[in-house]
């Protein structure tokens, strides 16, 4: 009788078991649901009992550790002339899948159940084009992790996948740089508008122009003067008459 069992004890069922008698009769039978093979009526002698080195069902690998009579290799040879018992031990590993749509995972692998280990992703923001880059978020699936690198103990087959959220930081600074950009032409334009010197003849036709400006128009000192001279003749035709008055009293 052969079990095949993890080293704490739980049977692997499906494994095949090949016996070879002393009568070099071959036997094969898979295990059952316990990690049980029975093999029956087997020829006394020297014996060959052979299992598998490694046992890969799906995300889950089995890897021979040896038999519990001490024996170390997949193949127990020895010489048997009553029923015996013999269990090959084994050891669970899990796959890991850590997988990303952008930059470059690294903790892929079989990994021996209850070990400690280490997921990462190697860059954090990865450029999409000029504006837009992908920004790390988060690890999930089986686990769930905001960290780029993350620990955990492996206690099953693990599906992980970065999650990614967009970054738009390079077209904030594209932006802050033509606002400056495009604020400094206006400033130049302005101070240039406003604060640049003349050329001389422009001045001094400014000058003539706002002194021509500050003078009474040339028709109202004509209309002021003819009114003078009107008052200065009523004056005198008064007076003319005063005295003619005068010399006939």
């Amino acid at each position: 009788k052969v079990f095949i069992q993890t080293e704490d004890g739980i049977g692997i069922e499906g494994v095949n078991v090949t016996v070879t008698g002393g009568d070099k009769e071959v036997k094969s039978i898979l295990t059952d649901s316990n990690g049980e093979a029975l093999i029956k009526h087997v020829k006394w002698g020297d014996i060959n009992i052979s299992v598998c080195n490694e046992i890969t069902m799906g995300k889950i690998k089995y890897v021979f550790l040896g038999w519990s009579d001490g024996q170390s290799n997949y193949i127990w040879s020895g010489y048997l002339d009553e029923d015996t018992e013999l269990t090959a031990l084994y050891k669970v590993q899990y796959f890991i899948t850590v997988d990303t749509p952008y930059g470059t995972a690294y903790g892929s692998g079989w990994y021996d159940k209850g070990s400690s280990i280490s997921i990462g992703i190697e860059e954090t923001s990865v450029p999409i084009n000029w504006f837009i880059s992908k920004k790390f978020d988060a690890w999930t699936g089986d686990i769930y992790s905001k960290d780029p690198q993350t620990s955990f103990v492996v206690d099953s087959p693990k599906i992980i996948t970065a999650e990614w959220i967009d970054d738009y930081t390079n077209l904030y600074y594209l932006i802050a740089a033509i606002i400056i950009v495009v604020g400094a032409i206006i400033g130049i334009i302005i101070y240039f508008k406003k604060f640049r010197r003349k050329p001389p003849e422009e001045e001094e036709r400014i000058e003539a122009l706002e002194e021509w400006a500050e003078e009474e128009p040339v028709e109202e000192k004509v209309k002021e003067e003819i009114e003078e001279e009107k008052v200065e003749l009523i004056e005198e035709s008064r007076e003319e008459s005063k005295e003619g008055g005068e010399e006939e009293k």
